[in-house]
């Protein structure tokens, strides 16, 4: 497994537990998107959080991001998100929803047990 980490943004404990490490800086879609063709990548995760304000005004944007962000009808962090999705997709990686991994700690929907009057 590989993990590319956010400079800006993921903690420097990653060192410890990842086997096969890169770091990018926010905003460099380009560099991102050959780490994962080299490293074979076809499914990925996003993990954790980017701050909205990072994302729309302390990033230098590669000229990928650069006309991705001008492409935005909406300049939020949600269609952000959607359209970086939609990249990867057609670089030939899906992601996978993060929540899929958190299934087994997830209880399952019912009705609830009323606890029995003694």
């Amino acid at each position: 497994m590989a993990v590319i980490a956010i400079k800006e943004e993921a903690s420097p404990e990653l060192e410890k537990v990842a086997t096969r490490l890169h770091w990018v800086s926010l905003g460099e879609l380009s560099r991102t998107l050959e780490l994962l063709h080299q490293e074979g990548v076809t499914r990925a995760v996003m993990a954790g959080q980017v701050k909205h304000n990072k994302i729309f005004s302390s990033i230098r944007p590669d000229w990928k991001l650069a006309k991705l962000l001008f492409s935005l009808p909406l300049k939020n962090t949600d269609s952000l998100i959607g359209a970086v999705a939609r990249v990867l997709e057609s670089e030939g990686v899906q992601l996978v929803d993060s929540t899929s991994f958190l299934k087994p700690l997830i209880p399952c929907s019912g009705r609830a047990h009323a606890p029995r009057a003694r």
